[in-house]
């Protein structure tokens, strides 16, 4: 489903204007919003799984746990992405030029210095991509109601270039 957004526009010089007009992200940017199904918002999962967070009413107590959420996530793909790519420690060191002390210590769920040149050498080393955004608390969220080893493996370009060629 296209994300839809409806609103009335008033352009200057008009006092109203015959019918509203949704807009979407995608083809067909806006149509008469007469055409277009709208829907509550409370039917899109991140908005539900927003609401499902009462202990986020508080700011201190969101940001705390976006906090630990980066801390965590962040050392936990390094351990799944190492572990499903059956590399130990001691193996990732050798390819990051480190040491596996260094690789237990990122893979430490409570150490939380990782720096984007050191994650984007482990991006390097697992052949995949690094991105670091900012977000809205709903995909934050629903991102954080996923823990599972899928959510957080990340396969490589070549694995995925060898899927879309059907193994070519």
């Amino acid at each position: 489903m296209a994300n839809i957004f409806q609103i009335q526009l008033q352009p200057p010089g008009m006092q109203t204007m015959r019918e509203p007009f949704a807009f979407r992200i995608g083809n067909n940017m806006s149509v008469p919003a007469s055409q277009t199904p709208m829907v509550p918002i409370y039917q899109y999962p991140t908005h539900v799984t927003l609401l499902q967070r009462t202990d986020w009413q508080d700011q201190e107590s969101r940001e705390a746990y976006m906090e630990a959420c980066i801390e965590q996530d962040i050392a936990w793909q390094i351990r799944i992405n190492r572990t499903k790519r059956s590399m130990t420690q001691r193996q990732l060191a050798k390819k990051l030029k480190t040491t596996q002390t260094s690789i237990a210590r990122w893979e430490d769920p409570c150490y939380g210095r990782h720096s984007i040149p050191s994650l984007l050498k482990v991006a390097h080393a697992f052949g995949c991509a690094l991105s670091v955004r900012l977000i809205p608390y709903s995909k934050l969220a629903v991102q954080a109601s996923d823990t599972s080893d899928d959510a957080f493996f990340a396969p490589s370009y070549e694995s995925e270039m060898k899927e879309l060629n059907y193994g070519r």
